[in-house]
């Protein structure tokens, strides 16, 4: 199984770092889906310099916004818990 980031730019042009564990081709629209309406994503080239713990326990079709290490934000002013995923359909 592999895992894309996506890089999501926020109405107010905050970047926020989200995982899915989907195909490349679902990996942006599946995050789309998660975000609100108006915001941009592009899937990234690397791993950003996301460790190994915040992919860990990814299952197939999970979607997961990616929170940096001891912030409490994501990797660029997340929102939601520490651990808190979303799978799609």
């Amino acid at each position: 199984m592999n895992i894309y980031l996506v890089r999501v730019m926020t109405d107010d042009r905050e970047h926020r770092l989200w995982a899915a564990a989907t195909s490349r081709e679902e990996a942006i629209d599946r995050v789309l889906d998660q975000v609100p309406e108006g915001w941009t994503a592009r899937l990234m080239d690397d791993h950003g310099g996301t460790g190994p713990d915040a992919l860990d326990g990814m299952k197939p079709g999970e979607i997961r916004e990616i929170k940096a290490p001891g912030s409490g934000c994501a990797a660029g002013q997340g929102s939601r818990a520490a651990g808190e995923s979303l799978t799609g359909p």
